[in-house]
């Protein structure tokens, strides 16, 4: 079966063409995150990626298409979007959130926790026994999603105003943010922070500047091992949600933050070290190749 899987996120999108596991053909494309593009916004997105990919391999039939879309965690929205896809291209469609297609592809559909740390931070699996996924976090920057990337660059300028003030330890932090955000002083983020324009995206472009000044710089380094405290109690609480480790052990990194040799992985890994409970493993597939078989299945 020739199925299509597009795994849409915030800032950009991949779309696979997919016969079983083997992937024909990839295209990438803009943001799919439904909240800000809206639902016509998808369908167009899902349009192109289609468009593209039938240019690439125009002998292989679409038959059905999976979507793994960000921003979309409602049944009420993941059933509107899947009958306006429908409608739009008269094949059979499966909608899900982005951590959905992320978990179904690092297990196949099989047991497992995927813990995700990039802008934002999630922890998403499912046992042995049923069907049926558990979350824990992924509540967005304003309020939630500790340990990721907006969340670090939150709590490096926080760190730095605390310093500014004299209520917190100096650090490189502060002469560091400024560079990075061109300012002459650490209070001159204030308007930029406050702006319409400022997002969990602009937060996470701070992430790599504390990760790097965490090498030489305590109170950076404490926000990194913080981090890495609050992201492995997600899967603490995740894996007794899921019947503890009797049930399931395997767990997948994915986002930049922890999918790459960074800082912050290392201190990861070492807090799921003490706690003994975990087994690191590797995705069998990429998101947009598990919302293909997510759809094949």
């Amino acid at each position: 079966m020739i199925t299509m899987g597009i795994d849409a996120g915030g800032t950009s999108s991949t779309a696979v063409l997919c016969n079983g596991s083997e992937a024909l053909a990839t295209v990438q494309g803009g943001a799919g995150n439904m909240k800000r593009i809206g639902y016509d916004g998808v369908v167009a997105l899902v349009a192109l990626l289609y468009e593209q990919l039938l240019a690439i391999a125009p002998t292989q039939p679409i038959e059905r298409i999976g979507i793994g879309l960000a921003g979309a965690g409602k049944a009420e929205e993941q059933t509107k979007l899947c009958s306006l896809l429908m409608a739009r291209f008269s094949l059979p469609c499966t909608v899900a959130t982005d951590a959905a297609i992320a978990l179904h592809g690092a297990f196949d559909g099989a047991a497992g926790m995927l813990l995700i740390a990039g802008t934002g931070s999630i922890a998403y699996g499912r046992n042995r026994l049923s069907e049926q996924p558990e979350r824990v976090g992924g509540w967005g920057w304003q309020v939630g999603d500790e340990g990721s990337g907006s969340w670090l660059g939150r709590e490096a300028i926080r760190c730095a105003l605390l310093a500014e003030d004299g209520r917190g330890d100096e650090t490189a932090l502060s002469p560091n943010i400024c560079a990075a955000l061109s300012i002459a002083k650490i209070t001159d983020c204030i308007p930029l922070i406050y702006s319409n324009e400022w997002s969990a995206q602009r937060y996470g472009e701070i992430a790599p500047l504390v990760l790097e000044t965490a090498k030489e710089d305590y109170v950076a380094r404490r926000l990194v091992r913080l981090a890495a405290s609050h992201l492995a109690k997600h899967l603490v609480v995740l894996q007794q949600k899921l019947g503890g480790e009797a049930q399931v052990r395997d767990v997948v990194f994915s986002g930049g933050l922890i999918a790459n040799d960074t800082l912050l992985r290392q201190e990861l890994l070492t807090e799921l070290d003490h706690i003994g409970t975990f087994a690191l493993t590797t995705a069998m597939y990429p998101p947009a190749v598990g919302a293909a078989r997510m759809a094949g299945a």
